[in-house]
């Protein structure tokens, strides 16, 4: 056969078999993870707990396919054992319906008494007592019998074919907790949830534990044996989503065209009431995005990990497509909260300590003179040139533009609008928070072949506001002024969720919280415009996030891959080791400085944010 050739050469399979069965072959490895069927047997779902490992055979086990997928299936074993001297097979099947309690997951393993494996039997039911389903932990229970296979079916090896070829046998029995009956429905939900967490935290252990008990062959993780490759429904999924998030910018459309104007009638005492703020106009029709947005193709994605990562990022664009059409509108809070979420006490209790320590610490005094327009662009080039130099393909642009409110980032563009309002002693900070951290991880993320990793994963901004803000303190820049604004917002989102108006926000900021009447302003305008836009509370949330990251033991330099979130970071240690990812292909200047040596130490060493502030005002 020619499949047998190209197995014979170690190449990378994925081949349709008879009868709807499949065999994929990422690449030689000494495990095999099958499952098999019969056309007069439903059995809906199970067959996913297979698709995505490395290797994996799904057989329909009618006679008249048997003969041939016996020898295809001996024919690979042989020649891995072969090639690493020894083999687990590990056959996934559904147990009985309906068995209570209904959502707590269920592993029944079964192993051979002749030679049972016990070393690596204990592993697999310590990895599978790990998961957990609707908060729910696993039951797990271990059998040995004279033969093991799935219900119904003949042993697909004899003891002696076993022995032949060095070959362990082991029964991997689930639970079927997602789906109502053999038939269906799936419970969609339980079945991502169960898949990613069996292949995440089971399967792939367990096949490491195998290989290093059994074999010369030395992963150093268990991600190592999870696909490197991906099938065309990845790219297809990943270019869809990209072209989607492309098509707007959320941040852009959200934000007011006439600050300034508006700000200048408060200067005269003109504001008895909310202010009306104007925007521009919208580049999507909601209804046709979010129909291309359903379309896309998620559930072809055999990959767990993928899949769990695109889904999330399906759900949070169909929010940021719902906000943009409830703009200025009662609806926009509401959708807001559930983007962002809201402050939760002890964040708020941390902004109200940070502001309370700052107005009781001696007054700063400012040592810097403002930049003009043309005198910041210019240092915001300069800052481009530099890593232009490291890259030439760092192709972030600096515009000057007339219709938004202060500085930001817009797919890898940094806009500067005509009232920013820069000094000297900011330069720095502002460049690194702007150029050094969101241009750059624009820059790294279209480096990656995921288009992902630049468009943004599901809930980047936390981190990615964390990071920037502590790329401010890193260059020895960030001020008590800057960090009282942090805590400011914080504030600002709590007032506006438990109902207070614009009016009512802006004069508690002034106030309760002795902020100026300008900063009050652009405070809550940012916090009030298009109905409630609650994102501003992330920047303090991702620096407390980032500095707990970072006293853990883990690096810095890992965080610029692209626009990536805390809680994704697993995944994406994953998929650096499976060789999906590749390293950061720019890191920020900061890094090259010697001076910031000293403040990178005691970040990564321990520091919370309220250390921070200490250290700040001396």
């Amino acid at each position: 056969m020619e499949i047998e050739k190209e197995l014979l050469a170690g190449e990378c399979i994925h081949q349709e078999l008879s009868g709807g069965g499949q065999l994929h072959v990422d690449r030689p490895l000494p495990f095999l993870c099958l499952y098999r069927f019969k056309k007069n047997k439903p059995d809906i779902g199970t067959d996913q707990f297979v698709l995505g490992e490395s290797v994996f055979c799904v057989l329909n086990e009618a006679s008249e396919y048997k003969a041939n997928n016996q020898r295809l299936i001996q024919s690979y074993i042989s020649q891995q054992t072969e090639k690493f001297g020894a083999f687990l097979i590990l056959e996934i099947w559904a147990g009985e319906e309906n068995c209570e309690p209904l959502n707590k997951p269920g592993f029944h393993i079964h192993a051979s008494k002749e030679n049972a494996p016990s070393k690596l039997l204990d592993r697999m039911e310590s990895a599978l007592l790990r998961i957990k389903l609707n908060d729910q932990p696993a039951s797990v229970k271990v059998s040995y019998s004279d033969a093991v296979s799935a219900p119904g079916f003949n042993e697909i090896f004899t003891l002696s074919e076993l022995e032949k070829y060095n070959a362990t046998y082991i029964g991997l029995e689930l639970k079927p907790v997602y789906r109502e009956s053999n038939e269906g429905p799936i419970f969609p939900i339980e079945l991502q949830q169960l898949h990613h967490s069996l292949a995440h935290y089971a399967l792939r252990k367990v096949f490491y534990a195998f290989i290093h008990e059994n074999t010369q062959y030395r992963p150093k993780h268990s991600h190592q044996l999870g696909q490197a490759s991906w099938a065309s429904a990845v790219e297809e999924v990943d270019q869809q989503l990209a072209e989607l998030s492309e098509n707007f910018d959320l941040l852009l459309h959200v934000t007011p065209v006439n600050v300034a104007e508006v700000w200048h009638k408060v200067q005269q005492g003109m504001m008895n009431s909310t202010p009306k703020f104007l925007y521009r106009s919208r580049t999507i029709d909601p209804v046709l995005a979010k129909r291309s947005l359903f379309a896309v193709p998620i559930d072809e994605i055999e990959d767990p990990t993928l899949a769990y990562i695109y889904s999330q990022k399906q759900e949070e664009l169909d929010r940021q497509i719902s906000l943009l059409a409830d703009r200025d509108t009662p609806r926009f809070l509401l959708g807001s909260r559930q983007l962002f979420g809201d402050v939760d006490a002890e964040l708020l209790k941390l902004a109200k300590t940070i502001i309370e320590l700052i107005n009781d610490a001696p007054e700063q005094l400012a040592n810097g003179r403002y930049l003009t327009h043309d005198e910041f662009l210019e240092q915001a080039r300069e800052e481009v040139n530099y890593y232009q130099a490291l890259d030439p393909t760092f192709s972030c642009q600096v515009v000057g533009q007339d219709d938004i409110s202060g500085i930001m980032v817009s797919h890898g563009n940094f806009l500067v609008g005509n009232d920013a309002s820069i000094t000297t002693n900011r330069v720095k900070a502002t460049l690194s928070h702007e150029i050094g951290t969101h241009a750059l991880t624009y820059h790294n993320g279209k480096n990656q072949p995921l288009r992902e990793l630049y468009t943004g994963m599901a809930d980047y901004e936390p981190m990615q506001e964390g990071i920037a803000v502590l790329s401010e303190y890193l260059v020895g820049e960030l001020e008590l002024s800057r960090v009282k604004i942090l805590a400011g917002r914080v504030i600002a989102v709590s007032l506006i969720t438990h109902g207070a108006d614009f009016i009512e926000t802006f004069n508690v900021l002034q106030k309760e919280y002795a902020f100026s009447k300008k900063t009050a302003f652009y405070l809550t305008m940012r916090i009030y415009r298009s109905g409630g836009y609650t994102k501003d509370a992330v920047y303090l949330k991702g620096l407390v996030g980032v500095l707990d990251y970072l006293a853990k033991g883990n690096e810095l330099q890992d965080l610029y891959i692209g626009k990536v979130a805390l809680e994704h970071m697993p995944y994406i240690e994953e998929l650096k080791w499976r060789k999906v990812l590749k390293p950061s292909k720019i890191l920020p200047r900061l890094f090259e400085n010697p001076e910031n040596t000293e403040r990178i130490h005691k970040v990564t060493s321990g520091m919370t944010v309220l250390d921070l502030v200490k250290e700040i005002i001396g």
